[in-house]
């Protein structure tokens, strides 16, 4: 991973706006969601919950948790307008690197230190399916695990399918990654 490392007083401090973000980001079940008022910060907890997701990952040698978080929503336009904002809000561009033009895929690699010792390589990669099928937008696609931002605004079946996708990265702890998604 090419990012700078970020200093721990670079990663800003969150906590859960109330008890059910609090238990949505504790929840352990393969595939859970959050539902909420509009402004109730469901994006930034769902995206929160990937950082914090990290944290928890299994160490893919002593003392290093690589992972891909990928962010997915219907159309790559949406995340540029409402979810990457969101995300930058707390992880600005220029902290650790940013690839991807306007459009087309893009990616943030952050590397931090674990807050029990360690580091974290954390790889975001923000994916719209557009008219595609989820079968076609995410083909061979390997993520440690994933929030899809509007769930309900995929087609039947695509949160079922791409839970196929989740715990393929890293390779080296395949055996033992978890499969999680969220939306």
């Amino acid at each position: 991973m090419s990012a700078r490392a970020a200093r721990p007083q670079d990663i800003p401090a969150w906590q859960p706006p109330g008890p059910v973000s609090a238990a949505f980001c504790d929840a352990g079940e393969a595939v859970s969601v959050l539902m909420g008022p509009i402004a109730g910060g469901k994006t930034t907890t769902s995206l929160q919950r990937g950082v914090m997701a990290a944290m928890a990952w299994p160490e893919t040698k002593p003392g290093l948790r690589k992972v891909r978080f990928g962010v997915v929503r219907r159309l790559m336009v949406d995340l540029e307008r409402t979810t990457i904002p969101s995300w930058q809000h707390w992880f600005p561009r220029a902290l650790g690197s940013w690839r991807g033009a306007r459009g087309e895929p893009q990616t943030q690699e952050i590397a931090f230190q674990h807050p029990r010792g360690g580091r974290i390589e954390l790889e975001v990669v923000f994916r719209g399916i557009g008219d595609q099928d989820i079968d076609q937008a995410l083909r061979g696609w390997e993520v440690s695990y994933a929030y899809v931002d509007e769930c309900d605004t995929l087609a039947p079946g695509a949160l079922l399918w791409l839970l196929t996708r989740l715990g393929r990265y890293p390779s080296e702890t395949l055996h033992r990654n978890p499969t999680r998604l969220w939306g």
